[in-house]
């Protein structure tokens, strides 16, 4: 899989919040075409779950929503309204964990596939601390003072969800980094538990009891499904990051114009050309290599499609004339693309 949007290291989000945030300011008076328009997300990228949406555009959707809704608690609202479980494979592995411990351990270890973000204070965005008090359940993602309604959302669904799960008690307090909104006693209503503004860290505090008790609402196979599938994930979000895999998701909607060359990959992506060439040769690649790789990949892919045309694969491709496409596609694996055609598509 090739993730979309991921902008030179920007902070992405999975696709999935931003299509229930839709559904829901839709639901509460917003029109879609607006909230779409204002936000600068495109219809088509709501369509998969798994792909990213940049940060940016996510927080404008929330801004969006408060004011076509009237709603400045719109992010406390659509958290307690929520099924995670609908927006998040993460939410779907602590689902079938066996406790609410490894719950924990499993949704830190998937975060990223969530919410990608850069400058995580300590190796986990949700660390877990046992103290006197209680159990807090700190977040420990450093975003929250640009846009406090992401934290807002994630601890209300916490707080809403929780108490279903273990009782009344299970949350005791809510601490915010913060300032107090115009909305206080809102937060108040919906957290349903004391809270306390502009502490030096976000987290919630749990009864201990909850986090060793047993879940196991799930068949237990289903966490291998779905962890392999969060794993697969998370090596793509990876792939992502590196020189290569921006490359590469430059490189594709550019292949049917024909104009990939080295010098507008490099422009596109604010480096040089001699630089692009030391970062893919750190990471073992050249960028011919790397290009080829990918027109050899992709004509896999158009060909095992029985509507297309040898013709039309080679002008997907960016190929001057379908003869080179042929020349290249022998050359890639030893057979010709209408004979390659027949073995995919039989």
């Amino acid at each position: 899989m090739m993730w979309r949007n991921r902008v030179m290291g920007e902070p992405t989000i999975a696709a999935g919040f931003a299509h229930g945030l839709v559904a829901f300011a839709v639901a509460n008076g917003a029109t879609r075409e607006t909230l779409l328009a204002q936000s600068g997300i495109q219809d088509a990228e709501l369509d998969d779950h798994f792909n990213r949406i940049p940060l940016s555009r996510y927080i404008a959707l929330m801004r969006s929503a408060k004011a076509l809704c009237n709603d400045p608690a719109i992010a406390l609202h659509f958290g307690a309204s929520s099924n995670c479980s609908d927006l998040t494979l993460v939410a779907m592995i602590a689902s079938a964990c066996d406790s609410v411990g490894m719950a924990f351990e499993l949704m830190n270890r998937y975060a990223r596939i969530s919410l990608d973000v850069d400058g995580i204070d300590g190796p986990d965005h949700f660390p877990v601390e046992l103290t006197r008090e209680g159990a807090w359940l700190i977040d420990n993602r450093q975003h929250h003072g640009l846009c406090p309604e992401l934290t807002e959302t994630t601890f209300a669904r916490f707080t809403t969800n929780i108490p279903k799960a273990f009782g009344r008690g299970a949350v005791r307090a809510v601490h915010l980094t913060a300032p107090a909104p115009a909305y206080r006693i809102e937060c108040g209503a919906v957290f349903g538990v004391p809270v306390k503004y502009g502490c030096r860290r976000s987290a919630i505090l749990l009864d201990p009891a909850v986090v060793a008790a047993r879940i196991a609402t799930a068949p237990r196979y289903a966490l291998g499904v779905l962890t392999a599938r969060a794993d697969a994930l998370l090596q793509a979000l990876d792939d992502s990051r590196s020189t290569r895999g921006r490359v590469e998701a430059l490189l594709l909607p550019l292949l049917h114009t024909g104009d990939v060359s080295m010098d507008r990959v490099a422009r596109d992506l604010a480096m040089s050309r001699p630089t692009l060439y030391r970062k893919l040769k750190a990471e073992g690649a050249t960028y011919e290599e790397l290009l080829d790789a990918l027109r050899h990949r992709m004509a896999l892919h158009h060909l095992s499609n029985p509507m297309a045309t040898v013709n039309e694969v080679s002008l997907l491709l960016g190929f001057s004339d379908p003869a080179a496409f042929s020349r290249a596609f022998k050359r890639w694996t030893g057979h010709s693309p209408r004979a390659a055609m027949r073995m995919l598509v039989a």
